[in-house]
């Protein structure tokens, strides 16, 4: 039997020395309940796999709201249409973060990270990997680029303080 196939049988005094050991109070590791079925008689499981797929959200409707066909004639350029009553929906607001760090080392990959919060709650985060670019100097400034993220929102929100935190460092020497 090779070293990664071994398994510790439930009546051997191993598993339960295991047990008590990860339903201590002290310990922070998930804890693993003796089992409480029977012990399977196959090496493989019976169970069935699944044929139909997981239910799936009904995907945004933002784009349909009011529609109608615009039909340009050859070599017309230029149209003009009026749609009235439009219902205001989907709506939110968008956050265009720019970072721009300072005193980078050149040679060197690194990860930015563009947290969001609402008071201590985490709201949204996007991580990007860069490389510094090749000589031998400090590089003043850095353009990490732009991080955008949407809200959504009542049509006419109130006032909302979020706070953005930038994380980054360098992933290698």
């Amino acid at each position: 039997m090779d070293e990664n196939s071994k398994a510790i049988n439930i009546d051997s005094p191993l598993y339960e020395g295991f047990e008590e050991i990860s339903t201590s109070s002290e310990c922070c590791c998930p804890t693993t309940a003796r089992p409480t079925t029977a012990r399977p008689t196959t090496s493989r499981p019976t169970t069935v796999r699944p044929t139909t797929a997981a239910p799936t959200q009904a995907p945004c409707t933002c784009c349909s709201a009011e529609q109608r066909p615009i039909t340009y004639d050859k070599c017309e350029l230029e149209k003009t249409e009026t749609f009235n009553n439009v219902t205001l929906d989907c709506t939110g607001r968008l956050l265009d973060v720019n970072v721009t760090l300072r005193n980078v080392c050149p040679n060197k990959r690194i990860a930015v990270a563009v947290l969001v919060y609402e008071g201590s709650t985490l709201l949204s985060l996007k991580v990007c990997r860069l490389f510094s670019g090749d000589g031998s100097n400090c590089i003043p400034t850095l353009n990490a680029g732009r991080f955008c993220f949407v809200f959504d929102d009542d049509p006419c929100p109130p006032a909302r303080t979020l706070t953005v935190r930038i994380v980054a460092n360098y992933l290698e020497r």
